[in-house]
């Protein structure tokens, strides 16, 4: 067991010590059957037996204040039945009001919004309430690089994920298939309501996800290029800019920002502190 996945286990075996009353998980909400896929793991797809392929995946969206500025991140939704994980694709986000929002440096705004709604759940996955003794394992799939709208305008780049906020200051996927993924162990204890979030480091889930597609019939050959995937993910911070060719005069996306690191709540901690210290300047 390795050094963090122990560390869970002490924090549930300490809080099970110190309250009063019985663990008692609950299964997720009822999920279609999986299908079966033929991929090996991705960073993109990191399931092999998922409730749907991303593109018939369910889109939801969720509604994320802050600073005086309110967002709406649009995402996709699915349950993996190889680890019983749900599963969570970002695929926009966009300011409601006010249009750009002006509050938050553009620096940290995917940070800040994707933080809070991961730490909060805003997207509502199991435990969807924080009730005692509850836990489960969320995998948050984010593009490797963002770039934001200057000018509303249509994306042919994009058009598998069907049509996406046009608003300008929306931030939208760089690459559909360049991304990185990130795994999350929700926990909530008996004695109060806050979530316990346990990150395992990169090397960690990579042995979590890469056991997935060992012995599913995968060459050698495919299950090296699986591992050099999610080893590489969040190295480098090289973007390659979306394959449009906007018309002149003006291009409708800025550039394109790498945003990947193996902890969601680091970047969201060093975000907010950045925001605190601007807040201090005179």
């Amino acid at each position: 067991m390795t050094a963090r996945l122990m560390y869970l286990a002490l924090v549930v075996m300490t809080v099970a010590t110190l309250c009063s009353n019985t663990l008692s998980a609950s299964p997720p909400p009822l999920i279609r059957m999986p299908a079966e896929t033929t991929s090996y793991t991705t960073p993109c797809n990191p399931c092999n037996i998922a409730s749907s392929d991303w593109n018939s995946a369910q889109v939801d969206t969720a509604a994320v204040p802050l600073n005086g500025c309110h967002f709406q991140v649009v995402f996709k939704r699915r349950y993996c039945g190889s680890d019983g994980c749900q599963e969570l694709k970002l695929i926009a986000i966009e300011p409601l009001d006010p249009i750009p929002c002006t509050a938050i440096p553009d620096e940290v705004v995917l940070q800040i919004v994707i933080g809070e709604l991961v730490l909060k759940n805003l997207m509502g996955f199991f435990p969807d309430t924080t009730n005692g003794g509850q836990g489960g394992c969320w995998k948050i799939v984010k593009p490797r690089c963002w770039r934001e709208r200057q000018i509303s305008g249509n994306l042919s780049c994009l058009t598998s994920e069907g049509p996406l906020p046009s608003a300008i200051g929306t931030w939208v996927p760089c690459d559909l298939e360049d991304c990185c993924v990130n795994v999350i162990y929700p926990y909530v204890s008996d004695c109060n309501v806050e979530y316990i979030l346990v990150e395992p480091g990169a090397p960690e889930y990579r042995t979590i996800l890469r056991g997935q597609s060992s012995g599913q019939g995968f060459t050698q050959q495919e299950l090296d290029e699986m591992d050099a995937e999610l080893a590489e993910q969040f190295i480098g911070n090289e973007c390659e800019e979306c394959a449009d060719n906007p018309e002149p005069p003006m291009d409708p996306f800025g550039g394109c920002v790498f945003l990947c690191s193996d902890s969601i709540t680091k970047d969201y901690r060093r975000a907010k502190d950045y925001l605190y210290l601007l807040s201090l300047e005179p």
